[in-house]
């Protein structure tokens, strides 16, 4: 029988034995993407303390935090590419 224990340990497990590797792009190395060290597992209740609004901010702040990592690395891979194109155009460097 599933237990609160058991299946917080489950996730737990999973949590730490997922990653992907993604591969290379123009301008960034292939990266291992993994869960981070903390996680946040808690049961969900069906006692009416678990809200529309609760789930969704639950949900909104790991959204929020995957969409500023790509945020991040979109600045990152625009900036570099004005940068090599600016050098190109200066004659500094093939870039």
């Amino acid at each position: 029988m599933a237990t609160l224990a058991l299946l917080t340990a489950a996730i737990g497990q999973a949590a730490r034995a997922v990653s992907i590797i993604t591969p290379a792009a123009p301008g960034l190395p292939a990266r291992t993407l993994a869960w981070g060290r903390q996680l946040d597992i808690r049961p969900v209740a069906a006692r009416g303390d678990v809200t529309d609004t609760k789930v969704a901010g639950y949900v909104a702040k790991y959204a929020a935090g995957s969409v500023t990592v790509r945020a991040a690395a979109a600045r990152r891979s625009a900036a570099t590419s004005r940068l090599v194109a600016a050098r190109r155009l200066s004659g500094s460097g093939a870039g």
